[in-house]
């Protein structure tokens, strides 16, 4: 299932169940060859996308598809 709703992860911990974020789910396309990391990042965070700058830049540390 795919939602971007704080209760509905928070609910889906409570039952148990796995939960990603958005941002993991590009990690995971980018492992996967499926994505590359850099350019989707920048498209996200040219929409109202918020995440702290020190999360960003361990995303690009590690990530080996953005040259």
């Amino acid at each position: 299932m795919l939602m971007d709703e704080r209760a509905g992860g928070e609910e889906a911990r409570r039952l148990g169940i796995a939960v990603t974020g958005t941002l993991g789910v590009l990690a995971r396309g980018a492992e996967r060859g499926l994505v590359r990391m850099s350019s989707s990042l920048d498209k996200l965070l040219a929409t109202k996308f918020r995440v702290r700058p020190e999360v960003v830049r361990q995303i690009l540390l590690g990530d080996s598809n953005r040259r």
